[in-house]
């Protein structure tokens, strides 16, 4: 029986991509713009993306996102040439 690591390999770090836009697994060095964006708007932490609650810095969230990085869980987020968006 195939184990969780196994599993979790085979979902591919890109699900989706056309015109520009792709669906990506986040790395560490998107962190920069996921604060950006929160800094925009602070409701973002609170509603929509709740693992980002409490970040106070870019180096918060690149904490986080190596720890889904290292654990295999699946964080994606949506790119339009190349910078996230959503």
């Amino acid at each position: 029986m195939a184990n969780i690591q196994n599993l979790t390999d085979t979902i591919p770090k890109v699900i989706a991509g056309t015109h520009g836009i792709v669906l990506r697994r986040l790395q560490p060095e998107d962190a920069g713009r996921i604060f950006e964006i929160l800094q925009s708007d602070p409701g973002i932490s609170k509603h929509y993306v709740t693992w980002t609650a409490g970040a106070k810095s870019k180096e918060d969230i690149e904490f986080r996102i190596n720890g889904f990085v290292k654990s295999n869980a699946n964080r994606y987020g949506i790119f339009l040439d190349g910078k996230l968006v959503g």
